[in-house]
């Protein structure tokens, strides 16, 4: 089956600037292991690993997009607006 990604956001509210951390420790996979997560932080940069720090300067925080993958290679993406 399909994995599920998730995300969580700490703090979820608070002025920029500001470090934000992010969170896919909730994804889970009925098969396999996930190998992958892949971040997409809205403001045109990425990163990759379960758990990232994202500084934000001026953008809100908001159109993080996360992909996971397992280790079947099918993917899940998660939105937080």
């Amino acid at each position: 089956g399909n994995p599920t990604a998730h995300i969580s956001v700490s703090p979820a509210t608070g002025f920029l600037p500001m470090n934000v951390f992010l969170s896919a420790a909730g994804s889970t996979t009925p098969e396999g292991t996930i190998t992958s997560y892949v971040w997409n932080f809205g403001d045109g940069t990425t990163g990759e690993g379960m758990n990232v720090s994202h500084f934000y300067s001026s953008k809100k925080v908001e159109n993080i997009r996360l992909t996971v993958t397992n280790s079947a290679g099918k993917k899940a993406t998660a939105h937080y607006v």
